[in-house]
């Protein structure tokens, strides 16, 4: 599966899952999005499951889009749910993510 098909069919969960592929799917574009999908992962940040937004504030950390994490980060880093744990969530990687994009001001 190429890196289009892949992010189609992470959209895709994203809305029409279960609980489980939501997370999933989330966690995805991290690996392989681009800056654009961030905004799907803001989107899915306040998901009723704690299991996607945990899955959400790591996809983030993958992309590492500025915007993005200043406007959703904040939320994801004090969410109480044990889901998303202070190890999984964007703040751990200081003002960096996985790829080590900055997050200037975040």
């Amino acid at each position: 599966m190429g890196t289009a098909q892949q992010i189609a069919h992470f959209l895709r969960e994203l809305k029409d899952g279960d609980t489980w592929r939501r997370a999933a799917a989330a966690k995805g574009p991290g690996s392989v999005g681009r800056d654009a999908h961030a905004w799907v992962l803001v989107e899915a940040a306040d998901d009723h499951a704690p299991e996607v937004r945990e899955a959400v504030a790591a996809g983030l950390g993958g992309l590492g889009v500025a915007e993005a994490g200043r406007t959703v980060l904040p939320a994801l880093m004090g969410d109480e749910d044990p889901w998303v744990p202070a190890d999984q969530r964007p703040g751990r990687f200081g003002s960096a993510g996985r790829a080590g994009a900055v997050f200037p001001g975040s």
